[in-house]
């Protein structure tokens, strides 16, 4: 009763004071509500108390007081009921209100922080701050989806709860912006995140507006097409308030740069090299060795401080153009056409889960305790790792020689079976016809097979890689020409013996 009485009379002065304003208004209409209960157990507490007033005009005062009081309280239920009733529009211009107060508290914030005097408060931390303004941003479009549903469905009592529910979390997000810009050092984020937050304010305020013009217009077919459209406006004041987050920035920079550079990807020209396969092959592992550290780090930096995102971020970047730079150079070496968009395309799957960690990140980073968003990032770690190294293996496969050697071996394995059972011919040459082709495969041709055996070991050991890969050729040949002529010759042996058997 103490507590509620002072409350009461406040509101009836603000109420008089202010006649024009629904916050007022509405402070008058709950303070009253508010006031019933206590005053109804006072009412029941001199009821049981007046039969032991001994004092027979003290009881008299009492009783004469009681009734006073019930007739009262009567009259107040009453008339609060009926004025919550009439007054439920009130909800959303006492909204309004609290929007315009908290935008000239973020334009004072402004002000302060441009001359430097804005200073946290105790206990105030930047990491505390970021991760209440980024929690609070979701709790505003919760608010904000509730509105518009409440809304398009012309339930006034819905709107208005939804409108108090929207100025409340704004009023939360107020607060989170002055944490974040009082602890910042620097300046810019200072002024773009107070900026941004006045345009959330903004925004919202036209939602309000909106809302309140379908409500009293709720036949008019247009309404909720200017409610998704300034929904959608609320929703990206939003995303831009959290992106100006201290780290937020950075990490929002990281996946331009990324964006930009895998634009060379969709290029068919390639950088210029004088270096070998070798170097190349050796550069770009160790870029995948940079490449999948850096996306440990990221993993870990969002769970840090803004200050270990945003340089886990730039570094990132840093080692994924490295990455694509060696990339690129690898593919240039290459004269097949289809290693090439194997590589391009390995290329473009690290591009692709390198702006879903990074996204992941973000979402961490403002708001640690969302469900889920953590097992998320750990997925989308896993992704990266993965990509690089399915793309490692692709360029190890495409080395030049490596594709060659592969070709000759699966002719060389193919002709295995034929010499495992020579049951039926597999040429139309004689005996003798089989007896020259060997003499001709040794020897005649420029002793195709003992040379083609030391080119590959010269060539190999000198890098001449086209010379090499001509000898690997030369050897498949030779040895599949061999096996072939064998076949036969030992089919044909076998037929002319009568006691061999199929």
């Amino acid at each position: 009763m103490n507590e509620q009485l002072p409350l009461l009379i406040q509101g009836f002065r603000g109420s008089e004071t202010n006649q024009d304003s629904a916050t007022a208004q509405l402070q008058l209409i709950n303070a009253s509500k508010e006031f019933i209960q206590p005053a109804s157990q006072l009412v029941s507490a001199a009821n049981a108390a007046a039969p032991t007033v001994g004092d027979q005009a003290a009881s008299m005062n009492m009783n004469q007081a009681v009734k006073t009081m019930t007739t009262a309280l009567a009259e107040l239920r009453t008339a609060s009921g009926k004025a919550e009733e009439m007054c439920i529009s009130l909800e959303v211009d006492a909204a309004l209100d609290q929007l315009t107060e908290l935008d000239r508290e973020l334009e004072e914030y402004r002000r302060a922080a441009d001359s430097g005097n804005l200073v946290p408060l105790p206990g105030e931390t930047v990491e505390a701050s970021a991760m209440k303004l980024g929690s609070t941003s979701k709790n505003v479009g919760s608010a904000m989806a509730q509105l518009l549903t409440a809304a398009s469905q012309g339930n006034e009592n819905y709107v208005g709860v939804a409108a108090r529910d929207t100025a409340n979390a704004l009023r939360v997000l107020t607060e989170a912006t002055r944490g974040v810009a009082s602890t910042s050092e620097d300046i810019e984020v200072r002024r773009q995140v107070i900026d941004s937050a006045r345009d959330v304010i903004d925004k919202s305020t036209h939602l309000l507006e909106e809302t309140k013009r379908a409500m009293n217009d709720p036949e008019n077919p247009e309404n909720q097409a200017r409610l998704n459209q300034v929904a959608k406006a609320v929703s990206s004041a939003l995303n831009n308030c959290v992106n100006a987050l201290p780290g937020q920035r950075d990490v929002d920079n990281a996946i331009r740069q990324i964006t930009d550079s895998s634009q060379e990807l969709a290029s068919t020209k390639y950088p210029s090299t004088d270096r070998t396969f070798q170097e190349i092959q050796i550069e770009i592992n160790n870029a995948a060795v940079n490449l999948n550290q850096a996306a440990s780090d990221i993993v870990t930096a969002s769970r840090g401080t803004p200050k270990q995102l945003a340089e886990s971020s730039r570094e990132y970047s840093s080692s994924y153009s490295e990455f694509i730079k060696s990339g690129l150079t690898m593919a240039g070496l290459s004269k097949d056409g289809d290693t090439q968009n194997q590589i391009v395309g390995g290329l473009k799957n690290v591009s692709m889960v390198s702006s879903k960690l990074l996204l992941a990140a973000k979402s961490v980073s403002a708001d640690p305790n969302a469900p889920n968003t953590k097992n998320l990032l750990s997925q989308a770690a896993r992704a990266v790792t993965e990509s690089i190294n399915q793309l490692i293996n692709v360029c190890t496969v495409s080395a030049p020689g490596q594709k060659e050697c592969d070709n000759a071996l699966r002719q060389i394995q193919m002709m295995k079976s034929m010499l495992e059972s020579a049951n039926e011919p597999v040429t139309d040459l004689s005996y003798f016809e089989c007896l020259d082709s060997v003499m001709e495969k040794s020897k005649g041709q420029v002793w195709l097979l003992g040379d083609s055996m030391t080119g590959i070991t010269n060539h190999a050991k000198k890098g001449d890689l086209e010379n090499f890969c001509d000898s690997v050729g030369n050897f498949s040949t030779s040895v599949c020409g061999l096996t072939e002529a064998a076949s036969q010759a030992a089919y044909l042996v076998g037929i002319a013996d009568g006691a061999s058997e199929p």
